[in-house]
Order: structure tokens, then C-alpha cells, then sequence
């Protein structure tokens, strides 16, 4: 199903791919200095799918890797939000889930204050991406995306 997705996803965004002969139609037309900045372009002003290509392709690019590249550089930004929150969120999650087995007094030694000091750090750490997020709509679970 997820195949399926990622398929309309590209023939939704990805024109395509360019064949040899259009290939060097493409490089007869864009100099390569366009793909640096230029006076008359705006930094931070996307490319056209040639220009990517183009670029792509001085990486040392393979066809499949540069469709995948362009659908990740044409993706809009709630869907990047969604997709990146979900990964870093879960990640967050299992490496605060990995440090109850830290709790085991038969295994680990560990005081008070020292307790007091790892929740610290961790409530921290919350408490400023929740000030990073002040103003918005609060979501309660990742279902909700």
C-alpha cells in the first residue's frame, strides 16, 4: 500500500524522468553556472526539474535516487511536518522509553538527586519544544496527523 502511495505521489509531481536525447537538449540549454547562485535569481528560489536533474546528476546520482530526491524537494511543507514529526517523534519516544530499565535497583545504583537531575533534563527538554510550538494547535496523539 505504501508502494502505491509513494507511485501516485510520483506521477502526481514527477514529470518524466529525462531520456539521453533530452538529456543533452537539456545541457546544450542550461549552463552550468545556472546552477549556482545567480544576480538575477532570488536565493532560495526552487529549481525547475531540469536545473535538479542536471544537478543531480553532476552528484553522481542514479535515475532512481534523483526521482526519489525530487518528490522529497517537491513535497509540501504540512506533508515534511508530518513526516519528519512522526519519525523524530517516535525516535524521542523509544530513547526516553530505553531509560526505565535504568530503574532497576538490582542492576544500577543511582541517589536521589540523581533522579531528580535526569527528569529535570528530560521535563526541560520538553518544556522548550513546547515553547517552540506555543500558539498552535496541540495534537494528543499521532493519530491525529
Amino acid at each position: 500500500m505504501a508502494k502505491e502511495k509513494t507511485d501516485n505521489l510520483a506521477t502526481a509531481i514527477v514529470p518524466p524522468p529525462a531520456t539521453n536525447k533530452n538529456l543533452e537538449a537539456v545541457a546544450n540549454t542550461v549552463h552550468a553556472a545556472t546552477l549556482q547562485h545567480q544576480p538575477g535569481r532570488m536565493r532560495g528560489q526552487r529549481l525547475g526539474y531540469s536545473e535538479f536533474y542536471m544537478r543531480e546528476q553532476q552528484r553522481g546520482k542514479t535515475e532512481q535516487q534523483i526521482t526519489v530526491a525530487w518528490e522529497l524537494y517537491c513535497e509540501p511543507k504540512s506533508t515534511k511536518f508530518k513526516r519528519l514529526a512522526m519519525a523524530r517523534g517516535e525516535k524521542a519516544e523509544r530513547a526516553v522509553l530505553a531509560l526505565i530499565p535504568l530503574s532497576n535497583p538490582s542492576v544500577y545504583e543511582h541517589n536521589d538527586h540523581q533522579v531528580r537531575y535526569l527528569l529535570g533534563k528530560l521535563t526541560a527538554a520538553i518544556e522548550r519544544v513546547k515553547s517552540a510550538f506555543e500558539g498552535r494547535k496541540e495534537t494528543t496523539s499521532w493519530s491525529d496527523f
